[in-house]
């Protein structure tokens, strides 16, 4: 949701939003998200997958139930369902979305 001209995710600011305040839809790519013991974005794992230069962590944002999806550089230990990893996104990085027209807001 815009508050301020700022998204907050869990109180904490991920992205610029100009426009009016309400609900809006955000995306990031999955090599945008990064491992952060305090990011706003909480995933309960549901599996990795090793591609070799890099491992994807599938999962579902804890409290939303949507799938998401964080792709880490390197190999990483295989982590079973039911585990808990926090994401932020990389400065920048996230895409604002209305979520009424499919627009997407500038910043």
């Amino acid at each position: 949701e815009v508050l301020g001209g700022t998204v907050h995710v869990g109180g904490r600011e991920v992205a610029k939003a100009p426009g009016s305040d309400g609900p809006v839809k955000l995306g990031i790519r999955p090599e945008h998200l990064v491992p952060d013991e305090s990011g706003p974005f909480e995933m309960d794992v549901q599996m990795t997958e090793p591609l070799g230069a890099n491992t994807l962590v599938h999962g579902r944002l804890k409290g939303e139930g949507i799938m998401i999806t964080a792709s880490l550089p390197g190999v990483h230990p295989h982590r079973d369902g039911g585990q808990v990893m926090r994401f932020a996104a990389e400065p920048g990085k996230a895409h604002v979305f209305d979520a009424d027209t499919g627009l997407r807001r500038s910043a």
